[in-house]
């Protein structure tokens, strides 16, 4: 079993962002909690492309993810990494065998929101 992960720091409790703004750069501080870790299962059938999405429950915001190869031969990975919308984490892949491939996707979800003073 392959596995290929990209792990979140989520020791953390509280992240700062910088975003460029008309004046430069501004500091958003915000508040992360309730971790959670989404699976989501699929199948890519022989010779065949198709993307496979964990998504985070609703009100979380995706942190990271990854995916593990369960079964399968020759295959080649699309595109992977967070959804558009920040809410889930997704798997492009194409078989390139007669045989399918068997994929989990993981999304590392939490909820995120503005730090009080």
């Amino acid at each position: 079993m392959k596995s290929f992960c990209i792990l979140a720091a989520i020791f953390l409790l509280t992240a700062s962002t910088a975003v460029s703004g008309a004046n430069g750069k501004h500091r958003i501080d915000s508040v992360i909690y309730g971790y959670e870790s989404i699976e989501q299962y699929g199948s890519i059938p022989e010779y065949s492309n198709r993307i496979v999405e964990a998504r985070c429950t609703e009100g979380n915001k995706v942190l990271g993810g990854g995916y593990t190869l369960l079964s399968g031969g020759e295959w080649r990975v699309d595109s992977l990494g967070p959804s558009p919308d920040g809410d889930g984490y997704y798997l492009s892949m194409t078989s390139l065998t007669e045989e399918p491939q068997e994929v989990l996707v993981t999304a590392i979800c939490a909820g995120v929101s503005k730090k009080s003073d």
